[in-house]
């Protein structure tokens, strides 16, 4: 008798549990956020002449000491040298604003990046570096920016990401 009842009671809960009036959660989608890059405008003319990496012969500058001047115009001016040398490909080391937390002093090293959506004022402004850009492509040399991903300054808006670094026992970031 207890079975029956046992077997009755596991059917009836089946049958109200599959019920058609079951109320499902509502479902949310999280907010859109525009995105500020999304007009290609922004970047310029595509360039199709990018080498073949058996075939790339790149450059590498570093604008402060590339030029007198030492910044993006620097470069710009010297863009034929440049292609004099066969280059093809332009590596730039990072043009992005230096962060002054714990710095060394001084200028500040270009791989302790404050912000990677910027250019450093210091090498001129995005109009600057897509001038340098454009002028590359026109005379058929592609170029690449320098990017670190293994670490920020002290002062870069990802740090607020604990879990995005490296950290001591305590818990702090190293």
């Amino acid at each position: 008798m207890k079975i029956i009842a046992l077997l009755i009671l596991i059917s009836l809960t089946g049958v109200y549990c599959s019920k058609s009036g079951t109320v499902k959660p509502p479902v949310v989608k999280p907010p859109v956020e525009e995105d500020p890059y999304k007009d290609p405008t922004a970047y310029g003319t595509p360039f199709n002449g990018v080498p073949d990496t058996k075939d790339a012969v790149v450059y590498e500058v570093n604008l402060r000491a590339f030029s007198a001047e030492g910044n993006l115009k620097g470069v710009q001016n010297r863009l034929d040298n440049i292609k004099d040398l066969g280059v093809n490909v332009i590596w730039l080391m990072p043009i992005y604003p230096v962060g002054v937390l714990k710095s060394a002093g001084g200028l500040g090293s270009p791989y302790s990046v404050k912000d990677y959506n910027a250019v450093n004022t210091e090498f001129g402004n995005l109009d600057d570096l897509r001038t340098v850009v454009s002028e590359a492509h026109k005379r058929g040399m592609a170029v690449i920016l320098d990017w670190v991903a293994n670490h920020t300054s002290w002062d870069n808006a990802w740090i607020a990401n604990k879990s995005w670094y490296q950290q001591d026992g305590a818990g702090n970031i190293i």
